[in-house]
C-alpha cells in the first residue's frame, strides 16, 4: 500500500493525465452503455495511469543505453590505413 501511494504522489505528467481521462471515460461509457467489450480496455488504461507505466513497446530499459556506450567506444578506436592510388 505504502508503493502504490508513492507512486501515485510521482508528478503527473500529460500521458498520465490523458490515461486516466481516456481509461474513466471508456470505462464508465462501457459499463454504462452495456459494452462489456470494451470494459478491459478502460481499466488498463486506468491501470497504467494509476501505477504510472506504459506499454511494454515504449519502454526503454537501462541495458540499452549501457550497449550504446560500449559500442561508441569501440567506434572512437579505430585505425585508418592510407591507400594511395597509383595510377
Amino acid at each position: 500500500m505504502n508503493e502504490l501511494m508513492q507512486t501515485l504522489r510521482q508528478p503527473w505528467d500529460l500521458m498520465r493525465i490523458l490515461r486516466i481521462i481516456m481509461g474513466s471515460y471508456i470505462l464508465v461509457t462501457s459499463i454504462g452503455e452495456g459494452h462489456w467489450f470494451f470494459t478491459p480496455f478502460g481499466a488498463f488504461f486506468l491501470y497504467q495511469a494509476v501505477a504510472n507505466i506504459g506499454c511494454a513497446a515504449c519502454t526503454v530499459h537501462e541495458s540499452v543505453g549501457q550497449k550504446d556506450s560500449v559500442i561508441e567506444k569501440e567506434v572512437m578506436d579505430v585505425e585508418y590505413d592510407e591507400v594511395l592510388n597509383t595510377k
